[in-house]
């Protein structure tokens, strides 16, 4: 499309690995992170594999987006060393290429929630290889391209009009709430409204300081992790430690928290 992608994620290939940093030298590259860990039960033996707290541990860790790269070498290292895992081959490749797959490695992207995992396009290929297979003629694929794209396009206005039809069930007396109502789907809306209700229940300013035009503001989660919101009043921008902006396309609880002290009830554009 005329320019080299900013990321790409593989399925762990190694040859395709080395492809792509020669094809694009400036791209960087993300393994998915659903492949690699479905190979636990395998990788770690037939006793961890069934041990949940072990997998909840672990998951805690490696699913977590929130943890910064020092906090996450820190809780992978104490785990290898409470289940013996120190000198297991798998685990030792897999810290090695830590910085293709876990997330604290990717908090300076944006992503828009797009990149962890490739079951975005294997769910595509799967809409796809309903309508033609392998074996389609060029004329058969043309014309079962467009009767997949047809489908898809019904689908959508089938959402479109659920969402017009919907009427949300409010959990906070916030005007702010009501505008993201009217502003997002139905389906995208019950994540936002999870953080605006979160934002009254879970997290709490502990400190704010001025430094010229920008306040910044310390956040306390419920579980004792402290975040920092800036924010620049003139202009109206705002940005959170958390970075699920960035990461997702969507506005945190750390946020909202300071637009319901301040008394907005817009999402701002």
């Amino acid at each position: 499309m005329g320019h080299a992608p900013n990321y790409i994620i593989i399925d762990q290939d190694p040859a395709i690995r080395v492809i792509l940093g020669k094809v694009f030298p400036a791209t960087r590259h993300r393994f998915c992170m659903w492949h690699i860990m479905t190979k636990l039960g395998e990788k770690a033996g037939p006793v961890l594999a069934k041990d949940d707290v072990f997998r909840r541990k672990l998951n805690a860790i490696v699913w977590n987006e929130m943890i910064n790269i020092d906090e996450f070498e820190e809780k992978w290292k104490g785990l290898m060393e409470d289940y013996e895992l120190v000198e297991s081959t798998w685990f030792q490749e897999m810290f090695e290429l830590r910085s293709f797959w876990i997330p604290a490695y990717f908090r300076d992207m944006d992503m828009g929630g797009l990149i962890r995992t490739t079951s975005r396009s294997k769910g595509e290929n799967s809409i796809f290889g309903r309508f033609f297979s392998n074996h389609s003629t060029l004329v058969e694929f043309l014309m079962h391209f467009e009767s997949a794209l047809d489908a898809q396009r019904y689908e959508e206005a089938e959402l479109n009009a659920a969402c017009e039809g919907h009427f949300a069930k409010f959990k906070t007396p916030l005007l702010l709430e009501r505008h993201a109502a009217s502003e997002y789907t139905v389906s995208i809306f019950h994540e936002v409204q999870t953080e605006i209700e979160k934002s009254c229940f879970s997290c709490s300013v502990i400190s704010i300081a001025k430094n010229g035009q920008i306040d910044s503001y310390e956040i306390k989660r419920d579980d004792d992790t402290v975040l920092c919101v800036t924010h620049n009043p003139n202009d109206e921008t705002i940005s959170c430690t958390c970075r699920m902006f960035t990461r997702v396309g969507l506005l945190c609880r750390h946020i909202f928290l300071i637009f319901k002290d301040c008394r907005i009830d817009r999402i701002p554009a």
